[in-house]
């Protein structure tokens, strides 16, 4: 995990948008088996990319393009949407899902990580040209 900074994390040094690097140390594409998922409808998943959008408002956005494989051995292409909220404590950051309970990580940088049931996910900020 990325070590805590020696001052807070506030919205205008955080925002910006975030792009997958890692997922459990792989670079996308990554595999991420049924944990997690539905296994009714998913034996597993191929993360191709996700993209983060953190906003001075804590406020937050998030694009992931996937193939799940389906439990008969076909596959089907999928974009997940989310958004929520975030906050942060010093380096610690939380990304509020909703129904599906808060998602932990920490922020720093121009690194942020995640922590889900799948995994450590790993973004680096992407800056201007």
């Amino acid at each position: 995990m990325l070590a805590a900074c020696s001052h807070d994390i506030t919205a205008p040094t955080a925002a910006g948008t975030y792009v997958l690097i890692a997922l459990n140390g792989s670079p996308p594409p990554c595999f991420v088996d049924s944990v997690g998922l539905n296994s009714a409808t998913s034996a597993g998943d191929w993360v191709y990319s996700d993209v983060i959008t953190v906003r001075t408002d804590s406020t937050w956005s998030e694009v992931e393009l996937d193939s799940l494989f389906t439990p008969a051995g076909g596959r089907i292409g999928k974009a997940y949407t989310g958004n929520g909220t975030w906050s942060a404590n010093g380096g610690a950051v939380t990304f509020d899902v909703g129904t599906g309970g808060p998602i932990p990580g920490a922020i720093g940088g121009d690194s942020l990580s995640l922590t889900t049931a799948q995994g450590r996910w790993v973004y680096r900020r992407e800056r201007g040209l």
